[in-house]
């Protein structure tokens, strides 16, 4: 496709920009067609994909097709930021029932590119944040542990909490927190956290395990 990463990162932010810069100029009467083609148009040039043929796959199915490698990993994050824009589209239409499956779609999407170009990961954090806590409450067991894999991946502790804290499984929680006593201080400050939250939440999680209530991340 492109010869080097570089170049495609740039190309497809370059005509992300343009989609936005173009949803943002048409007007109310021409919005809903005209920004549908565009969308259309811009996702089969970076995926090779219609936004039907997307919805009609579930997740794991666009990721196994759009590949785990570099490029692949760039292209479910283009796929991801198009379904929201769509969504956000419908949304404005007052269409909610259209646009709830799109951004669902591209908040999993967006939790399956941790890995993603370094000039892209703000971006991806701040709509998974949006899209994370909009579908919290309705969110399966493997997308909350999904969530938690990628925020702390990421080093968005408290998001990680918050995802490993929703599932059934409270194993998962405090396995997190043994992994956050293996950090500085100065690590934990960059991901927004603190030792005393990680003690805190490790104490919590042990009483509901029933399995003592080390401080230090051990089991007692």
């Amino acid at each position: 496709m492109y010869r080097y990463e570089s170049d495609y990162i740039m190309r497809m932010i370059h005509l992300l920009r343009l989609l936005y810069e173009h949803l943002l100029g048409i007007t109310d009467s021409d919005r809903l067609r005209n920004g549908e083609d565009a969308i259309r148009e811009t996702m089969g040039k970076l995926t090779g994909l219609t936004p039907d043929a997307a919805m009609s796959l579930d997740v794991e199915q666009l990721c196994e097709m759009l590949g785990d490698d570099g490029e692949g990993m760039l292209r479910r994050f283009a796929l991801a930021e198009l379904l929201r824009m769509q969504g956000e589209l419908y949304e404005s239409f007052a269409f909610v029932e259209d646009a709830e499956p799109l951004l669902r779609k591209s908040l999993l999407l967006y939790l399956s590119t941790a890995k993603t170009a370094t000039e892209l990961k703000e971006s991806t954090v701040l709509h998974a944040q949006k899209l994370y806590r909009r579908f919290f409450s309705v969110l399966k067991e493997k997308e909350h542990l999904q969530a938690g894999q990628f925020f702390e991946e990421m080093a968005c502790y408290a998001d990680a909490e918050d995802a490993y804290c929703a599932m059934d499984d409270a194993l998962f929680a405090a396995e997190f927190y043994r992994r956050l006593f293996a950090l500085s201080p100065e690590e934990l400050a960059r991901g927004g956290f603190t030792y005393e939250e990680t003690q805190d939440g490790f104490m919590r999680i042990t009483r509901i395990l029933g399995i003592g209530e080390g401080e230090d991340g051990s089991f007692g």
